[in-house]
């Protein structure tokens, strides 16, 4: 796939026309003058535009089709809040991308991701034939937070004494999380039963092994960790499985972790474990 960068000046075509919502103080359809000049932008890119979508921080972008390169190529722009391209993005706010020598590509619609990336869809005919056609750029949209769920257990468990697991929740996004309720589920396998679950600043429930909390974790931090403590069966064998998952403060990700654990039989493990 051959990616180009459009200058400043593109080929002569088709333009592009944006028109933004009314003022709150205007009549609903009034074009809004603080957006591009009198309420339109303009932007010469050889072509036609056939989709937009707006981030989360509120910069719009514009995807089509180009043929300032000399063949037909997915066109895409981002223009700022007030109409103008955003120069941080592409060549002056504006992107082609060709799927192939001389092929016809027509992006016909984008979305933004969570992460701020963006893709853009459409069709191709690079094979030959049309094919579907998708292209992901890198959107620098605006930052998010990312949960992380780690899970961990030291040495082996020993059938009928009792097995410590440590829960760990961070946040390695370029945001803190938003305040809302970020939850962490457990879910035990055979063999094992939950004798508790406690963390600092949780708010743990042991019949659904859920813990809770809602205050904002800074980007690059992490929680206090949760301990669930574990009876293990005196039938278990072999290695089971625990696994965790967190949601909530911002994040539209499930995250999850598995934790594989050895039950070991050894019968003189006992002198260095207590009996629960």
């Amino acid at each position: 796939m051959r990616h180009s960068r459009v200058g400043a000046v593109a080929a002569l075509g088709a333009a592009l026309v944006l028109f933004c919502p009314g003022l709150a103080l205007a009549a609903p359809g009034d074009l809004d003058p603080t957006f591009g000049t009198g309420g339109k932008v303009l932007t010469d890119f050889g072509g036609n535009d056939f989709a937009t979508a707006v981030q989360a921080d509120g910069k719009i972008i514009a995807v089509g089709q180009s043929d300032g390169a000399g063949d037909f190529d997915f066109a895409l722009a981002r223009y700022n809040t007030n109409g103008s391209l955003d120069t941080t993005f592409g060549t002056g706010g504006k992107v082609t991308t060709s799927f192939g020598t001389g092929s016809a590509d027509l992006a016909q619609g984008v979305a933004v991701q969570t992460d701020g990336k963006i893709v853009a869809a459409g069709r191709s005919n690079a094979s030959g034939t049309f094919d579907f056609a998708l292209a992901r750029y890198q959107g620098g949209g605006a930052p998010q937070p990312s949960l992380t769920i780690a899970k961990t257990h030291t040495g082996s468990f020993i059938p009928g004494r009792v097995g410590n697991f440590t829960i760990t929740v961070g946040n390695n996004g370029t945001a803190p999380t938003n305040g809302t309720t970020v939850t962490v589920h457990d879910t035990l396998p055979a063999g094992l039963t939950a004798a508790a679950i406690t963390g600092n600043g949780w708010r743990c429930t042991q019949s659904t092994l859920t813990c809770t909390r809602s205050n904002v974790l800074a980007a690059g931090s992490s929680y206090p960790p949760i301990t669930l403590r574990v009876r293990v069966a005196r039938t278990a064998t072999g290695t089971v499985t625990n696994t965790a998952t967190v949601t909530g403060g911002g994040d539209t990700t499930t995250h999850t972790a598995t934790d594989p654990t050895v039950i070991d039989p050894d019968p003189w493990h006992q002198h260095d474990h207590g009996w629960w």
